[in-house]
């Protein structure tokens, strides 16, 4: 036990030495601290149990494309064993273009374009054709002269990408058709309110706040359609500033009725979604919209912190009701409370798909305060 009482791994080799008359005089001893080989072998072991028990196929190929190690789900994927798999090379299992892609994109690797995005390739299983979406590294100690290896961690995403193309087919026919007997609607309804008859007036008008209610929902959910795809591929490096002067310039000419005060630098950089200036937009809509008083004020005030940035919309209206807090902090409706615009869950998706957090409180003396924080830009 050495003196810092940590247990260490040792292996000891000895040596016993004679005299001329062969009789033993002496042990030559050596030992040697192998605990970090040792932690090292654990380490390999956890790591082969965790690529071997992984539902996704994960596989290694060497500088030749031929698979050096497989495990049991990309075995189970191409109907084969794993042992039947090393050797072969891994454009046996592809079409020729995809393929030619993946060597493509293993060159672009060894030319040290690190952030290669992941490759789209078509399988054919014992299931039939799938899609799978494949992350690739290399892997390899240059100094030692390891020959470069490519690993590989595929995801079946031919699920994924069916159910995407179903909500795509049925958001185009649902908008179209919708978009067609709204038209209708508003048409109708909005001859009917200059009919002689005060009830039918009265109704139509009724109707006719529905369906403009119904046009704008409509509108808010292809406007934001962005911004329910958490995609990292979408945070774009954005100057805040540039997206509050569009914001209220638009509004300003929307609302005229309506003050918009701002308070904030010339450039304050931040890594956001796409659809952050929209669900500015919608913040400071829904405050002018939503407001009780004929002139109403809002305000917005973008601070800089150490890795933030802060953007704070205050208003002076009757405030958010407690179901509608609870979208924005929880992401949550109560069973028996449902929300009657998009608006606040898009804004709170977006925020979110920044990697940024939100957060509402009541403004003084009355209104709301809705303060949305995302990364800073740190280049």
């Amino acid at each position: 036990m050495p003196d810092d009482g940590v247990e260490r791994w040792i292996t000891a080799r000895g040596k016993v030495l004679s005299d001329s008359s062969g009789n033993p005089t002496r042990l030559l001893g050596v030992v040697i601290d192998i605990t970090e080989q040792k932690e090292r072998e654990q380490e390999l072991k956890q790591y082969e149990r965790i690529v071997e028990t992984a539902p996704d196929p994960i596989y290694v190929l060497d500088e030749t494309g031929d698979f050096t190690l497989v495990n049991e789900a990309l075995a189970a994927a191409v109907g084969c064993s794993k042992e039947e798999l090393i050797g072969t090379s891994i454009g046996d299992q592809l079409e020729s273009a995809d393929a030619e892609e993946s060597l493509q994109r293993i060159m672009a690797l060894s030319d040290e374009e690190s952030d290669s995005p992941p490759l789209d390739l078509t399988l054919s299983t014992p299931d039939g054709t799938r899609d799978y979406e494949v992350n690739i590294a290399l892997s390899g100690d240059d100094q030692r002269g390891d020959a470069p290896r490519t690993v590989g961690v595929a995801r079946d995403v031919t699920d994924i990408k069916e159910h995407k193309r179903r909500l795509s087919v049925m958001d185009r026919v649902l908008r179209h058709n919708i978009r067609n007997k709204l038209n209708i609607i508003l048409a109708h309804s909005n001859f009917l309110t200059e009919y002689p008859d005060q009830d039918i007036q009265n109704r139509a008008e009724t109707i006719l706040e529905a369906g403009e209610s119904l046009e704008s929902l409509s509108e808010s959910a292809r406007r934001f359609k962005a911004s329910t795809h958490p995609n990292q591929s979408s945070i774009r490096t954005t100057n805040v500033a540039d997206c509050v002067t569009h914001v209220v310039d638009e509004a300003q000419r929307q609302f005229p009725h309506a003050t918009i005060r701002v308070h904030q630098e010339a450039e304050v950089w931040a890594e956001v979604h796409e659809a952050f200036e929209l669900a500015l937009t919608e913040l400071v809509e829904n405050a002018i919209r939503h407001s009780d008083r004929s002139a109403p004020t809002v305000e917005i005030t973008v601070e800089k912190h150490e890795s933030t940035v802060s953007v704070q919309v205050s208003d002076d209206g009757p405030g958010l009701t407690d179901m509608e807090q609870n979208v924005v902090l929880e992401g949550e409706e109560t069973a028996l409370e449902h929300g009657s615009g998009l608006g606040l869950w898009l804004v709170r998706w977006t925020i979110a798909n920044s990697g940024g957090t939100i957060d509402v409180r009541n403004n003084d003396p009355t209104g709301t305060v809705v303060e949305a924080r995302v990364p800073r830009d740190s280049s």
